[in-house]
């Protein structure tokens, strides 16, 4: 990690000096992002431009995945964290849309990817890493995360689900705290609509 203007280490993804692994390979990509060890922030690098405004770039996105994206429901909220821009705010506020702050995770490492160009061997590649993620996990955890029971009592919860889902009249819900939040809002939404 390099030092900051200061001196310091910070792990500030806006910021040059922090990024400055990440500038010097600016002419290397097209594109490249890279993300703090707890994702919560992060640095956007492009030949032309160097090094970008976090906030500028997902106002930018936001606006253009909820103005091209024809299958995503008008009730889809926009997560955004305390710290993001109020760039967001103007523009999800403009379309219509929802707002949600979500909270920031700490202490949760990530890792930064990148590739010329995304391509069928490329994208190959990418699930394998997932699945050795996945894979990783479960042995730590001591579970087999490809096996089917996962998927079966998916099925069996869902059986549960969709007639409290349908139902006309409120449903008395016994799932965990977090299950029955969903199926409240979800009726809440589709009751609106």
């Amino acid at each position: 990690m390099t030092v900051d203007h200061d001196r310091q280490i910070r792990i500030g993804c806006s910021s040059p000096y922090a990024m400055a692994r990440l500038v010097g390979l600016k002419d290397n990509y097209r594109l490249a992002f890279g993300n703090d060890p707890d994702s919560d922030r992060h640095g956007i690098m492009t030949p032309s431009a160097g090094l970008i405004n976090p906030n500028h770039y997902l106002a930018v996105a936001i606006r253009y995945l909820l103005t091209h994206r024809s299958l995503w429901l008008d009730r889809v909220s926009v997560g955004k964290t305390l710290v993001s821009s109020s760039m967001i705010d103007k523009v999800v506020q403009k379309l219509g849309r929802q707002l949600s702050e979500v909270p920031v995770g700490f202490n949760r490492p990530s890792n930064t990817i990148l590739a010329d160009r995304l391509t069928p061997e490329v994208l190959g590649k990418l699930v394998a890493l997932y699945e050795h993620s996945v894979f990783t996990q479960g042995t730590i955890w001591n579970i087999n995360s490809f096996d089917q029971w996962g998927v079966e009592l998916g099925k069996v919860l869902a059986q549960r689900i969709i007639p409290e889902v349908e139902s006309q009249t409120e449903p008395a819900l016994g799932h965990g705290s977090s299950t029955n939040n969903l199926i409240r809002r979800y009726r809440k939404l589709k009751e609106a609509s």
